[in-house]
């Protein structure tokens, strides 16, 4: 159960920091 449930943190950790990697890709061009 517990590796279970930190294996789901890492995952949502994960696709957080590539989204937040996405945006910035996304939003340098528009600012710059």
């Amino acid at each position: 159960m517990l590796s279970s449930y930190r294996n789901k943190y890492v995952m949502v950790a994960i696709s957080k920091k590539m989204a937040s990697l996405m945006w910035t890709k996304k939003e340098r061009p528009l600012v710059a």
